[in-house]
C-alpha cells in the first residue's frame, strides 16, 4: 500500500493527471455526469497524493504519467501487467486499481472499421503505442511496431507473444507477422501496410521522422491518431482523429457512472475526423 492513507469519497468525483493538461477534453465528456478535475503537475507523486488524499473515485492519467502509474496501483488488470501502464485509477475497496481503457479503445475502433485481417503499423512504443500494438495483436492482425528505440519494440512484442492473451477469431492463424522496426525502416514496409495507429506526441511532429510520415502515400490506408491537440495526419484520406479515440477511450468509465446516476452512457463530443 502506498504511503498516504486513501480517502474514500462521499460522492462521483473524478480527475486527469498529466502535464501539460489545461488543452485537455476530457472534462467535457464527464463533467455531464459528475466534477471532473485537472490536476496538472510535473509530478506523478504530487497528482497521486491529491487524488488519494482528495475526494476523488477515479483519476485518469495522461502523458508522461501513463507507465509511472502503473506503479503506484495496488491491483491492476492483466493488460495492465502487460503494457506496464495504466491510463485509469480506481479506488475500490482493497486498494487503487489500475486498469488500460487505450487498448480497449483500440480493440473498439479497430472492430468498427476493419472487417478483416490486415497489416497494422503501430508507430511509438509508449503507454499508449503498446496499447494499440496489444490491441492490433489480439485483434488478430498483423502487426508492425515501429519505435525510435528499435530494442524496446523488440522487448514488447517477446513480451506481448509471450503473454497468451485470447486471440480473436478473424485471424486465428499463428503465420500472423509481429515485426519490431525502427522509424527509418517505414517506408520499406509501407506498400504492405493497411492501417497506421500513431501515438507519438506532439513534439514528434517537428523532427526527421514526421517528415518520412508525411512524404508517404495514404491513398487506401486507414489513419488512427491519437493526439487530438496537434494531429499529424489529419489530411489522411481515411482518418480517425484523437477525438475518436478519446470518446472511446472514455467509454467503459462512463459505462460504470452511468449506471450509479442512471444517464444516458453517451457522451456528447464533437468528434469529427477533421480537427
Amino acid at each position: 500500500m502506498k504511503p498516504d492513507p486513501i480517502h474514500q469519497p462521499d460522492a462521483l468525483r473524478l480527475a486527469l493527471i498529466g502535464y501539460p493538461i489545461a488543452h485537455s477534453l476530457s472534462p467535457s465528456l464527464f463533467q455531464a455526469y459528475c466534477p471532473y478535475d485537472l490536476l496538472e503537475t510535473s509530478s506523478f507523486q504530487e497528482g497521486f497524493h491529491l487524488f488519494i488524499t482528495g475526494n476523488y473515485w477515479a483519476t485518469n492519467v495522461t502523458t508522461p504519467f501513463k507507465e509511472e502509474a502503473y506503479t503506484y496501483a495496488d491491483q491492476a488488470s492483466p493488460i495492465c501487467h502487460l503494457l506496464k501502464a495504466t491510463n485509469l485509477l480506481i479506488k475500490e475497496k482493497d486498494g487503487v486499481h489500475a486498469y488500460n481503457t487505450d487498448y480497449s479503445a483500440v480493440c473498439q475502433l479497430l472492430r468498427q472499421h476493419i472487417c478483416r485481417p490486415q497489416h497494422i503499423l503501430v508507430i511509438g512504443c509508449g503507454g499508449a503505442g503498446k496499447a494499440a500494438a496489444s490491441a492490433v495483436y489480439t485483434e488478430g492482425h498483423h502487426l508492425y511496431l515501429a519505435n525510435r528505440n528499435t530494442q524496446k519494440a523488440s522487448d514488447f512484442i517477446q513480451a506481448l507473444k509471450s503473454a497468451n492473451l485470447p486471440i480473436s477469431t478473424h485471424n486465428p492463424s499463428e503465420k500472423r507477422i509481429c515485426k519490431p522496426l525502427s522509424l527509418d525502416h517505414i517506408p520499406a514496409i509501407w506498400e504492405q501496410i493497411n492501417c497506421v495507429i500513431i501515438t507519438l506526441p506532439a513534439a514528434f511532429n517537428d523532427s526527421h521522422f514526421a517528415k518520412i510520415l508525411l512524404e508517404q502515400d495514404y491513398t487506401d490506408k486507414l489513419v488512427i491518431e491519437a493526439n487530438y491537440a496537434a494531429p499529424l495526419l489529419k489530411n489522411a484520406p481515411q482518418y480517425l482523429g484523437g477525438r475518436l479515440w478519446l470518446k472511446a477511450q472514455a467509454q467503459p468509465l462512463i459505462e460504470r457512472i452511468s449506471r450509479v446516476v442512471q444517464r444516458d452512457p453517451n457522451p456528447t463530443l464533437d468528434v469529427s475526423e477533421r480537427i
